[in-house]
């Protein structure tokens, strides 16, 4: 049996004498934590906690007299090795207890150092708690951590990753990074820069012209702008700092991109340093023109707090203020109505208000923000990583993953579990996953769809022999998916509710290919969020594991 564990840390029983018995293993994690004891063959599982990033393995055994059996836990390289000192019998209890960086307590019941446990290997994780066979395949993006039939691989031995142009990502530290022409990214929560996973999002274009730089010819206006701090990237003089220091007239910066005539949804965005200033409020304006009716979205931003004033035609569902780290990125939807509006005219203005009461302006008011990023993308309500312009706009392409199925891939029955965040705001097909033979004839298939559900097919020869839909998602949530697939016992649950079962049908059959967050060979789509973790069974998982496994 096998269990993952963080990165580099591991714990592992070595016994040759089969005949002791492990009477009690238990572990305890931040969340969750598992405690499975064995007795005459039964298994019982609790929960609890513990101090973060701790474990305790606690061993009770008849052990047997003598022998070269050792435990052995610890950092690889750094690894403590105990073997039996003496001969051993009764029930003696053992409780190490190891933080990923040393042991913290001895292993030396009764002043005996013991060893010699009948279990051949033994791993652990913070994340999944869950004694289960060695898998067939894992891929956890999120540690960069990735396994097939057991041997520890690398992502590019066993991912095919495309994208035709560098794209940005966030790094550990919270700091915007760079990624190369198919270089994968993966990305961190800025947050609190907690690991993500992989990210996987679709092309996209930054219509906004020289999106940091304020100062240069795309940008007029009587607000100072001047490019003097440091940006999101950690690069200095990257980001403008915008003034306005009359307190006579609202002061602000313009530029005007122009956009179809249609009625559909774009989405504007900024990045805006957080400061302790609450006597001026900065409002972002978005003024579509030129049709026979003409909008006007009005956002007030709080850079403080990150509390906004949506006005005249922005409702509150239209904007979002994101927190990130050191910045907030303040988003608006706006809607075009096909009277021929044909131009987005995107006003900044640092200091509109003195306070948060309307949208309308207080020129008195004066201060200054700084402002990095900002973004025009088409045809969407969500905006996605920075995508840097200067004179011109930019695209950042798609990123295409995917694993070749071989050897490794049981086709008679195995099992998939899917680990990740949902995308931040939800459209039509939106695919997580899909094993497929290149057509729509046989595949295991699922998305994430408009109404924030996802949907899990699974279909044999042009029959779906079974499939499942989630409860509605909300947007960046984590979620967990756990699949079945073996003849006449098909199996889909969703973050540890009920199991959706399907007894009649055959496993989809000739499947060649994985792919990942992009759109399946025979449809369009992209994820737009990350995956943390894949991993493949080479069997059936019984319903209770289904559950166990996608349990958040």
């Amino acid at each position: 049996m096998a269990f993952r564990l963080l990165k580099d840390a591991w714990v592992e029983i070595d016994g040759v004498d089969i005949s002791s018995q492990v009477r009690r293993i238990g572990i305890l994690y931040e969340e969750p934590f598992v405690d499975v004891t064995t007795m005459g063959g039964d298994t019982r599982v609790n929960r609890g906690s513990l101090k973060s990033w701790q474990f305790r393995l606690e061993v009770a055994s008849d052990f047997t007299d003598g022998g070269v059996d050792e435990t052995i836990f610890g950092k690889v390289g750094t690894e403590v090795r105990i073997r039996a000192a003496s001969a051993q019998s009764g029930a003696l209890a053992a409780n190490p207890i190891y933080d990923g960086k040393g042991l913290l307590q001895s292993f030396t019941p009764f002043g005996q150092q013991v060893g010699e446990f009948a279990v051949q290997q033994f791993r652990i994780t913070p994340r999944a708690a869950l004694f289960r066979y060695a898998e067939s395949l894992l891929l956890s993006f999120a540690t960069d951590e990735y396994e097939r039939k057991g041997v520890v691989s690398g992502f590019s031995d066993l991912i095919t990753f495309t994208r035709a142009s560098t794209a940005t990502y966030w790094d550990e530290n919270g700091v915007l990074q760079t990624a190369a022409v198919n270089e994968a990214r993966f990305d961190h929560d800025p947050a609190d820069n907690s690991a993500l996973g992989m990210l996987a999002g679709e092309q996209r274009t930054n219509l906004k012209l020289h999106c940091r730089d304020l100062t240069a010819a795309s940008w007029s206006g009587s607000a100072t702008a001047a490019r003097d701090t440091v940006g999101i990237d950690g690069e200095a003089n990257s980001a403008t700092t915008l003034t306005d220091d009359d307190g006579a007239v609202s002061e602000f910066r313009v530029q005007t991109v122009t956009i179809p005539n249609d009625s559909n949804s774009h989405v504007v965005s900024a990045f805006v340093l957080k400061d302790a200033d609450e006597t001026r409020f900065s409002l972002f304006r978005y003024r579509l023109l030129l049709g026979s009716t003409e909008l006007d979205y009005r956002a007030l931003l709080n850079t403080k707090t990150g509390a906004f004033l949506a006005g005249i035609d922005a409702s509150a569902s239209d904007v979002t203020v994101k927190d990130c780290g050191n910045w907030w990125r303040l988003s608006v939807v706006v809607t075009n109505n096909s009277s021929g509006n044909t131009t987005i005219r995107a006003e900044i203005y640092p200091a509109a208000r003195s306070d948060m009461a309307a949208t309308t302006f207080d020129v008195t008011a004066t201060g200054a923000i700084v402002y990095d990023f900002g973004q025009i993308e088409l045809d969407s309500v969500v905006p996605t990583s920075p995508i840097e312009t200067g004179a011109s706009t930019v695209t950042r392409s798609a990123d295409a993953v995917s694993s070749a199925i071989g050897d490794d891939f049981n086709s008679a029955a195995f099992s998939l579990v899917i680990e990740g965040v949902a995308p931040p705001a939800f459209e039509d097909f939106q695919p997580l996953f899909e094993y497929s033979d290149g057509s729509s004839s046989d595949y295991v298939r699922g998305a994430f769809f408009a109404d924030g559900t996802l949907r899990i097919a699974i279909v044999s020869g042009s029959v779906t022999v079974a499939s499942a839909v989630s409860s509605a998602m909300s947007g960046d949530a984590n979620y967990k998916v756990a699949v079945r697939c073996e003849k006449d016992n098909f199996g889909i649950c969703f973050n540890g509710g009920a199991v959706t079962t399907d007894s009649a049908g055959d496993v989809p059959v000739g499947l060649t290919t994985r792919r990942f967050g992009a759109a399946p060979q025979t449809l369009t789509g992209s994820l737009n969020s990350t995956i943390s973790i894949v991993r493949e069974e080479p069997r059936g998982l019984t319903d209770a594991e289904l559950q166990l496994e996608s349990t958040l």
